[in-house]
């Protein structure tokens, strides 16, 4: 992850994302420095950062769950899809704002969609990026979810899902997605929610 004093623009974010040059994604100097601390607190007091985010931010876990729990555990035995098709059932999907935004000029909003099911790295792939078929799938929803539902203009949308190499949670999958003008009716209405699941019955998503 990058560091600049510079906020993106929309544009440049496009741009990257498009070229696939995810890595010179930026943080601000801020907004690192938070993180970072926010991490290793978390090692000093033995908090398993993904049991937390699982806890209190998605509330896929009882808030009370010790938060030493190992979060292997819990995603063995708790976190289960209730659809195993990608985007198959809202209730797989979790849309929250990233706590620790990329660095982004004035009226961008930076997303997280958090999932329950897998969405591996294709092993066709030297990065570690997803498969063709998992992006039509995220396409798909991104349009069902921001377009369709929110109305939001599909050229004020930017989404990505990082390599494995930029992972900094890799057990549970999360796609990142950059609007452009998102006012604040819609980002009301998606926050804590699933979306809109796909429809599997139609040509574009049959597996």
């Amino acid at each position: 992850m990058s560091v600049s004093d510079e906020p993106m623009s929309f544009e440049l974010v496009s741009k990257l994302v498009n070229n696939g040059e995810l890595d010179k994604l930026s943080r601000s100097p801020e907004v690192m420095d938070k993180y970072n601390a926010h991490k290793q607190y978390f090692r000093d007091k033995g908090i398993d950062m993904v049991t937390y985010i699982l806890s209190h931010e998605l509330h896929w876990v009882p808030e009370d769950t010790p938060l030493d729990t190992p979060s292997h555990e819990l995603l063995e035995t708790v976190v289960k899809p209730v659809d195993k098709r990608p985007f198959a059932n809202a209730k797989d999907m979790t849309i929250i704002q990233n706590s620790y935004p990329y660095h982004l000029e004035s009226g961008i909003e930076h997303l997280c969609v958090w999932v329950k099911f897998p969405l591996p790295p294709d092993p066709n792939s030297a990065i570690g990026d997803i498969s063709p078929k998992d992006k039509n799938l995220i396409e798909k929803y991104i349009n069902e979810t921001f377009c369709n539902w929110l109305n939001i203009p599909r050229d004020h949308i930017a989404w990505f899902k990082n390599w494995a190499k930029l992972q900094s949670v890799k057990s549970v999958p999360h796609i990142h997605v950059i609007i452009k003008d998102m006012d604040r009716q819609a980002l009301d209405r998606v926050l804590h929610t699933g979306g809109k699941a796909i429809n599997y019955g139609s040509d574009d998503c049959k597996l």
